[in-house]
């Protein structure tokens, strides 16, 4: 575990970190190549850690890395996640939401911040990135592996979210590729997404829909408006 006392350099990379100072566990970083013109954003939140930063240039993308306390409120994550969004036209959002939604998740029960955060991206024409493989494996024989990690976006297509079982932890790594030149403007940044829970699908769409590498969670909002109640 990376503890404020611990460094995390790499040569030719510039670090970031937002380090919890109180309690175990959470903090958030960003390492980005010094050959890459950028600038960190200071964005205050109350529900997640994040570490934020703006890449310079002709697309001027922002990319955000959060933690979000599985006992943290629910509601304010949407408040916090509209902080980040505001204003950035291309902007992604990675990191441990603690966020289960059986429209992402092998675990069939949404927790409240799944439920907020599927109807956020429903209704506001987000896309959600997530890995087909689990990113936190069960430590218990009759536990349930469930996918937490994912990304949350914006102006941005084709986004690859893959979980990477490389560690002895129980926390997988994601690894998300953007492809360049695929940013679509914000209006333009929505399609229609089928529920396959409620249509039902055969056998060999079943097999189809596992081989695909990610989930691309894209909600249509005809009337161009974020509606954020419960």
């Amino acid at each position: 575990m990376l503890r404020p006392c611990h460094s995390l350099n790499l040569p030719n990379y510039k670090t970031y970190r937002t380090d919890r100072l109180t309690n175990r566990g959470g903090g958030t970083a960003i390492l980005i190549k010094n050959s890459i013109p950028h600038h960190i954003l200071d964005i205050k939140t109350h529900s997640i850690e994040n570490t934020t930063l703006n890449i310079e240039g002709g697309r001027n993308i922002t990319i955000s890395s959060i933690y979000r306390p599985p006992r943290s409120p629910a509601p304010t994550l949407i408040s916090d996640l509209l902080k980040i969004f505001r204003n950035r036209p291309e902007c992604i959002v990675v990191g441990d939401f603690n966020a289960k939604h059986s429209t992402w998740n092998h675990h069939p029960r949404p927790n409240p911040a799944g439920t907020i955060l599927h109807k956020f991206a429903r209704n506001c024409g987000f896309v959600i990135s997530a890995p087909e493989e689990p990113t936190m494996i069960s430590r218990s024989r009759n536990g349930n592996d469930s996918t937490i990690d994912l990304g949350i976006s914006c102006g941005l297509n084709n986004i690859q979210a893959r979980s990477v079982y490389d560690l002895s932890s129980d926390h997988n790594p994601v690894i998300f590729t953007l492809t360049p030149n695929s940013a679509y403007t914000y209006a333009h940044n929505c399609c229609t997404f089928t529920n396959w829970e409620r249509c039902g699908i055969s056998d060999r769409e079943e097999k189809l829909k596992m081989m695909m590498t990610s989930y691309h969670l894209v909600y249509r909002n005809p009337h161009g408006t974020c509606e954020t109640g419960s």
